[in-house]
């Protein structure tokens, strides 16, 4: 009887861990640093949020992470993000 509950539970603990360790991995995708020159100012929050926008409409809906603006001229700036990469 304790044999049986220790295969049992150890069974059940690996294929838990394996299920937490499957999805954990599926949402760790691998991003590569990308910067592009865009139209704009970098004032606020909201030249972040727009080159936010720019990257995600360049890579298909698919969220960039950690985007930066920076400024470059008058109604210039360049945006650095990670986005998922190709």
């Amino acid at each position: 009887m304790e044999k049986k509950f220790i295969m049992s539970f150890g069974l059940l603990s690996f294929l838990v861990l394996s299920l937490v360790s499957s999805s954990h991995s599926m949402d760790q995708s691998k991003t590569c640093p990308e910067e592009f020159h865009s139209t704009g100012t970098c004032g606020d929050w909201t030249g972040v949020s727009e080159c936010y926008s720019e990257s995600m409409a360049r890579h298909g809906n698919i969220p960039p992470k950690g985007c930066e603006c920076i400024p470059k001229g008058a109604d210039s700036r360049i945006c650095r993000c990670n986005a998922v990469c190709p």
